[in-house]
């Protein structure tokens, strides 16, 4: 997990970022799920997510209350909107899994 973490990426491949959510998936706490987000937003802008891995992400922020209700999951919604699909997928994604969190 830490080497994920510590490496530099100037065009992450799509199997990290599935790889650094999964690693998401799996915080414990309201610091993993910061740090690991924190992460995730920092691949984001080197990478192009696609909108089965938005739709990864917001299924995990659903399942996981320490992903859902951290302080970074608005900031990587809030990029992710700001991609070529859009604002509009992004918010129809939230929508259809029942997300509650304002970005």
């Amino acid at each position: 997990q830490e080497k994920i973490h510590e490496s530099v990426w100037f065009d992450p491949p799509p199997a990290v970022i599935d790889r650094l959510l999964e690693i998401y998936q799996g915080s414990s706490s309201f610091a993993e799920a910061n740090q690991y987000g924190r992460t995730l937003r920092l691949k984001f802008k080197d990478a192009q997510p696609t909108y089965k891995q938005a739709d990864n992400l917001i299924r995990i922020a659903v399942a996981n209350s320490q992903v859902g209700n951290s302080s970074e999951l608005p900031h990587i919604l809030r990029q992710l909107s700001s991609l070529d699909w859009g604002k509009g997928s992004l918010d129809a994604l939230i929508k259809k899994h029942s997300l509650k969190v304002k970005f």
